[in-house]
């Protein structure tokens, strides 16, 4: 597995303290010959400022490799799913938490459950680690 280097990575970190703005759901960098590309995703158009500090960003990581002599930076804007790669071998240095799109409705899967509970022969498993059925005893008694 060819990673990206650590060094490249905390590069980039080092660079993007204070630099992330909240459209940006992905950047991640990554190193070719004496090349280092620099990618950001967003959900929607970057703001002026965004732009001069993710700039900004490269250019400090860029100075941190004499013997690189280019860094391309890219800009995507979409809302798509994220794509499923190798975080290590892509370079990921951030990624926005996002809601999970699930394949179900809400509804759809309450009845689900309403439906495995009525056919299920057994209980629920309920973990108890002592204090919790003391609780559960002194709001049943009072």
């Amino acid at each position: 597995m060819n990673v990206v280097p650590a060094e490249l990575l905390l590069s980039a970190q080092r660079a993007l303290l204070g630099a992330i703005f909240p459209e940006l759901r992905l950047i991640k960098v990554k190193r070719a010959g004496s090349t280092i590309f620099f990618t950001a995703v967003a959900d929607r158009p970057l703001s002026e400022a965004a732009m001069e500090a993710l700039s900004i960003a490269a250019t400090e990581i860029i100075a941190d490799f004499p013997d690189c002599s280019r860094i391309s930076e890219q800009f995507f804007v979409t809302e798509a799913e994220l794509p499923k790669e190798d975080v290590l071998q892509e370079g990921w240095v951030y990624q926005r938490a996002e809601e999970q799109v699930s394949d179900f409705h809400p509804l759809q899967t309450l009845a689900l459950m309403l439906l495995w509970f009525r056919q299920s022969s057994t209980k629920p498993y309920v973990h108890d680690d002592g204090n919790t059925e003391r609780r559960v005893q002194r709001g049943e008694n009072g």
